[in-house]
């Protein structure tokens, strides 16, 4: 059943991130065929208005900065969003909070500012609708130059 979530909710949220039509073509495409963070497309999960990484997401982290470092060329684009529990204005700033710390975690370990573009959606692109824990999440989908 996880699985089941997890595959609807990343397709869901690649065919709603706003990262440039190459991205998600890219990505979804990718995420319906393999759902493997190889291909670039993941989403990194946040607590209830939580903005910290925790040991999974840096995990995952890891692994980007890994793939980064070997494919230079290549940048993301990371689509930070919010559950509807709460104001709109502070789920726009809470999003804004979650992008910005998936990006200090990446140029703390090396990566260039320069190859990572940040999106915030606060509430207003909600795959899995009001409320639900997984809105709670940075989409990070690569981009290849």
């Amino acid at each position: 059943m996880k699985s089941f979530l997890t595959l609807g909710l990343v397709v869901s949220a690649f065919l709603l991130s706003g990262c440039d039509n190459h991205g998600k073509s890219y990505c979804s495409k990718k995420a319906a065929a393999h759902m493997k963070k190889e291909s670039g497309c993941f989403t990194v999960h946040f607590g209830h208005d939580k903005k910290d990484l925790n040991h999974a997401a840096r995990h995952d982290l890891d692994s980007l900065i890994v793939w980064m470092k070997k494919n230079p060329k290549s940048s993301i684009c990371l689509s930070a969003h919010a559950s509807a529990v709460g104001n709109v204005n502070y789920n726009m700033r809470l999003s804004q909070k979650r992008s910005n710390s998936v990006k200090e975690y990446l140029v703390n370990h090396g990566i260039s500012e320069s190859r990572i573009e940040g999106k915030s959606y606060g509430e207003s692109k909600l795959p899995a609708g009001k409320g639900h824990a997984s809105d709670n999440r940075v989409v990070i989908i690569t981009k290849y130059s």
